[in-house]
């Protein structure tokens, strides 16, 4: 008779998956050029926006509100909300200490200015096009 339960492979499964996404966040980040921290959350906030930008093709036949034609400046921004830990990781990797975060003037290109620009612009353009192209678009 085996002292072994039935389940042990859910155990072993899950040590799998693990380490799977570990080594899947670790050469995200060496790819990218980020700190782990970084990476798994810019991985993790484009799983998310993947996801929802599926669930939005697959049910916005049935819910206009949810069909891409609808969503897609909202999926654009999430897109590029993603991309501002990398941005952070990037700008930060040029201050010589961490502690001095603070008092280093940051990239342009990291400031909350430009971050909160393009926001401004895709929203805004979205609406432009609106407005040009009325309901066809």
């Amino acid at each position: 008779m085996s002292n072994r339960n039935d389940s042990d492979w859910v155990l072993w499964a899950l040590v799998i998956a693990g380490l799977f996404l570990g080594l899947l966040v670790w050469k995200f980040s060496e790819a990218l050029g980020l700190d782990i921290k970084s990476g798994a959350s810019v991985l993790l906030r484009l799983i998310v926006t993947a996801a929802l930008t599926g669930l939005c093709a697959w049910f916005g036949k049935d819910f206009e509100f949810l069909h891409l034609k609808s969503v897609w400046p909202i999926l654009t921004v999430l897109f590029w909300l993603c991309w501002w830990p990398a941005l952070d990781c990037w700008a930060s990797s040029e201050v010589p200490f961490s502690s001095m975060r603070e008092t280093y003037d940051l990239p342009w290109w990291d400031e909350w200015y430009t971050k909160w620009g393009v926001v401004a612009f895709l929203i805004g353009g979205w609406f432009g096009l609106r407005r040009v192209f009325g309901d066809r678009y």
